[in-house]
């Protein structure tokens, strides 16, 4: 409420409004001094997605202790968005740690890396488009590797759908398709 007195001080919030809102004060204590309704807010997020989408998303019990001890600084929306995120990016009922957005991450981590990859800048500053190219080819190369050259079992390791895995790594990578899938 203060703010807004400042805000009918300087003629930018009319105070007869203010004097009606102030009628019924309204105090929401923030997220983090409700820890208990966060596991409520995920499971009720992820379940609208859902059932919106006719999905069956999970969080593995790693992903879930991540979300359970994270501050949510933006609050209750910030929560919502971030299992958005999860559902929309993960593959699995089980969705893993691997997949919260950046900035639960690198709370839990001080020396700011995520997932082993260093995201500090470096003084002379990068070209962040070769670099995001780099690791996501890194990932191609490894799934390839894994899955012994099959790109269906490759595409499925880094979630992604076998067609566009295909396409990706002719048209983006540069890799022929020499690779034997064994499914063609």
């Amino acid at each position: 409420m203060r703010q807004l007195e400042g805000l009918i001080e300087q003629g930018l919030f009319r105070r007869d409004l203010y004097e009606r809102l102030a009628q019924t004060p309204i105090s929401v204590p923030p997220l983090r001094d409700r820890r208990e309704d966060i596991a409520l807010l995920i499971t009720e997020f992820r379940s609208r997605w859902n059932a919106r989408y006719h999905e069956e998303k999970g969080f593995s019990e790693e992903t879930m202790t991540y979300l359970l001890e994270y501050p949510w600084p933006g609050n209750v929306r910030e929560v919502e968005n971030a299992v958005s995120t999860l559902c929309a990016t993960g593959q699995s009922s089980s969705i893993g740690p691997q997949l919260l957005p950046a900035p639960i991450l690198t709370h839990f981590d001080s020396s700011r890396s995520i997932s082993g990859v260093d995201i500090s800048i470096p003084d002379d500053g990068l070209d962040l488009k070769a670099y995001m190219f780099n690791i996501e080819k890194q990932f191609y190369l490894e799934a390839l590797d894994r899955s012994g050259g099959n790109r269906t079992e490759a595409a499925n390791l880094v979630g992604i759908n076998p067609p566009a895995f295909r396409k990706a790594l002719k048209e983006r990578f540069g890799i022929g398709v020499e690779v034997d899938d064994g499914d063609n």
